[in-house]
């Protein structure tokens, strides 16, 4: 089951806010030259390149929720929001089977745990669901991409949900919780993001637009005047600037933070460009307070790559060691290259990518397999990727 995002659902104002706004769009000229903050360096080395930061703080867990993980008999590690980040059953399951669908069994054992989580059975209803994400094994998802139907459902399951808060969800990877559940229903492994705050310690005056500028003005980048364009993306209000070739969007979100749950705006800033004039591309992801323009994280989603990267890498799963027909020791990666250069039968070809015989040569395999696959520091195979 999954959960459309609609725009109008909790801001009847947004047309409001919006038209309020426009004044602050007022072109913004490039600079004649390209100041040195614009080059960040291949690997995000330079100077100008812009960090990630976070500055919410931390909240610690209550007694209650820390006698309840002492009473789940399980590994909890908590996170910054005061609810578990991660929780293991130490080699066991966290639940026992059931029969129910993977939603209605994900939602039975969060109510079941509520206390951990510092929630109510209500809290838990009003959670939406993100995703219910069949863990098929290869041949079947083979036979999905034709077409067929898979000969085997009775698979795992991952379980997304997502809290909501006066109608809008929470803002980045807050507020999530993911519950991965064997095949028969049981809970093997929950991570979560989930806060237990739920009345907002704030109120929305900050208009999408004077967020969006706020944002950009943060990271130094111009954005010149920007106007409102039609799209079909959930719920994110998209403008086009006068001054880069991309869209930049902005949408209304909840954070939670150490002061208490805020109301802010979501704003994705993108320039993709790559020339002389423009210096390196730029692109971030920001949670900008929606009562007075505070900055509470920013991400750099910039992806930095360099050189021909070559790896080994597993084309499935490593062999099973339950499986009798296969060796669990052996190493089934294969040797992969980023670019592989086909010369004129591949139009992606820009003539700097390995050939085909490079990428499977013997130097890169030696380079690549120096270090065991799969083992621990006391040289016994895990079994996993993990080692």
């Amino acid at each position: 089951m999954t959960t459309a995002l609609r725009l109008g659902r909790a801001l009847p104002a947004l047309s409001i806010l919006l038209s309020a706004s426009l004044p602050l769009a007022a072109a913004q000229a490039l600079p004649a030259e390209v100041p040195a903050f614009k080059y960040h360096g291949f690997q995000g080395e330079a100077s100008g390149y812009v960090p990630h930061f976070d500055v919410r703080g931390r909240l610690a867990p209550t007694a209650a929720q820390q006698q309840a993980a002492a009473a789940l008999g399980a590994t909890v590690r908590f996170g910054p929001n005061g609810s578990p980040k991660v929780i293991t059953g130490n080699g066991r399951f966290l639940s026992a089977s059931s029969d129910a669908s993977p939603e209605a069994t994900a939602r039975s054992w969060l109510k079941a745990q509520a206390a951990l989580f510092g929630l109510s059975a209500a809290n838990i209803d009003a959670m939406e669901t993100l995703r219910v994400s069949p863990l098929y094994e290869s041949p079947d998802f083979k036979r999905m991409a034709q077409g067929l139907a898979p000969e085997n459902p009775q698979v795992p399951h991952v379980v997304l949900l997502r809290q909501v808060f006066a109608g809008l969800p929470t803002g980045g990877r807050e507020g999530l919780v993911s519950i991965t559940l064997s095949k028969d229903g049981r809970v093997a492994l929950v991570g979560s993001t989930l806060t237990a705050q739920q009345q907002p310690t704030n109120t929305r005056r900050l208009a999408a637009l004077e967020a969006l500028q706020l944002g950009a003005d943060s990271v130094k980048l111009p954005v010149g005047a920007l106007e409102a364009v039609q799209n079909s993306l959930n719920d994110f209000l998209t403008f086009s600037s006068s001054v880069l070739d991309d869209v930049q969007r902005v949408r209304p979100r909840m954070l939670p933070t150490a002061s208490g749950l805020r109301h802010v705006w979501e704003v994705i800033l993108l320039d993709s460009a790559h020339t002389d004039d423009r210096g390196h591309p730029q692109a971030f992801t920001l949670q900008v307070d929606a009562e007075d323009g505070h900055i509470w994280t920013r991400d750099n989603a910039v992806q930095h790559l360099v050189g021909e990267p070559a790896w080994k890498i597993f084309p499935n799963a490593p062999n099973d060691p339950l499986n009798p027909d296969t060796d669990p020791t052996a190493d089934t990666r294969e040797f992969w290259c980023w670019n592989v250069a086909e010369g004129d039968a591949d139009p992606f070809d820009d003539g700097d990518g390995r050939s085909p015989e490079e990428c499977q040569g013997p130097e890169l395999r030696e380079m690549l397999g120096r270090g065991p696959w799969d083992e621990t520091h006391l040289g016994v195979p895990t079994f996993s990727t993990r080692g």
